[in-house]
């Protein structure tokens, strides 16, 4: 599972973790994150890119494995609801503007491409339809039947996302970082 921040991988995650507790997976848990911090060396952890995760294990293994990413977001929901998170969670002084410019935001094409761009995964999850797409990731790799729970929901993150705007000229950088996915999607921009 490939598990872009602020689109519901916790969730999608610990669904999994609970019904196969011997699934090899980094973070959400203390054993996950002790996994995260041994696997760490390799520069692998709960969000590492599909690229990323090509490049660090065996090829029979990523030949094996289904890839699926969780979730496609639209890039102004997920780079609003990422903010608030590092703002309430990781006590992150830094304006909206500042943010979107910085090396914590992250573009879908950015998760699921190789640097070539060949798309590496062989779902999507989109993130206003989870339910449906929890179900074909069952179909498609014999997973038992799963429960998500809603994770990492905050009423401080909420708060903060009540004073934050927007601006249009940081909005017009945001379109144009995440043009790939907007297209590729076909969001409104």
């Amino acid at each position: 599972m490939i598990h872009m921040q602020k689109c519901a991988g916790t969730a999608f995650a610990k669904s999994i973790i609970r019904r196969q507790p011997d699934a090899l997976y980094w973070g959400y848990d203390p054993e996950g994150e002790l996994r995260s911090k041994a696997w760490a060396s390799i520069g692998l952890w709960k969000h590492s890119t599909a690229y990323e995760i090509y490049n660090a294990v065996p090829r029979k293994t990523w030949n094996a494995a289904y890839k699926v990413l969780v979730s496609a977001r639209h890039p102004v929901e997920r780079t609003l609801s990422h903010y608030a998170h590092y703002v309430h969670k990781h006590k992150l002084d830094m304006s909206l503007h500042t943010f979107i410019h910085s090396s914590h935001l992250s573009t879908i094409q950015q998760y699921i491409t190789s640097p070539d761009g060949a798309i590496l995964v062989d779902d999507i999850v989109m993130f206003d339809q989870l339910e449906e797409g929890l179900a074909r990731v069952r179909k498609n790799t014999a997973l038992p039947a799963l429960e998500l729970k809603i994770e990492n929901q905050n009423r401080k993150k909420t708060d903060i996302l009540s004073t934050t705007v927007l601006e249009q000229p940081d909005l017009r950088y945001l379109k144009s970082i995440c043009r790939w996915e907007l297209n590729y999607f076909g969001w409104e921009a």
